[in-house]
């Protein structure tokens, strides 16, 4: 099993609702959403909404978990971290009119 570094262990722990995906896994069970919410964005094109793109954005420092995830799952495409940010700025633009 893949270990986390303490300090992202340790700021993974002090999320509200923090539930490893087993007892003893070093993965927080969101951040496999996270990354997969983004990874099949980003492959198939979909459109996110904003409420899902509000939590992404707020959750981004599940990000620290990329290479447990990797190990674990799969390596999520090369741009699944870009459709974030251009999806990020794309709300910013619309929130600014």
């Amino acid at each position: 099993m893949a270990k986390i570094g303490q300090k992202a262990k340790e700021q993974l722990a002090a999320w509200p609702g923090y539930e490893p995906l087993q007892s003893g896994h070093p993965l927080h069970r969101l951040a496999v959403l996270w990354f997969r919410v983004l990874h099949y964005a980003a492959v198939l094109g979909l459109v996110i909404e904003p409420v899902t793109l509000r939590w992404l954005r707020a959750n981004k420092a599940y990000e620290c978990c990329f290479t447990q995830f990797s190990q674990h799952f799969f390596t999520p495409c090369a741009t699944y971290l870009k459709s974030l940010q251009e999806l990020d700025t794309g709300c910013r633009m619309a929130e600014n009119g």
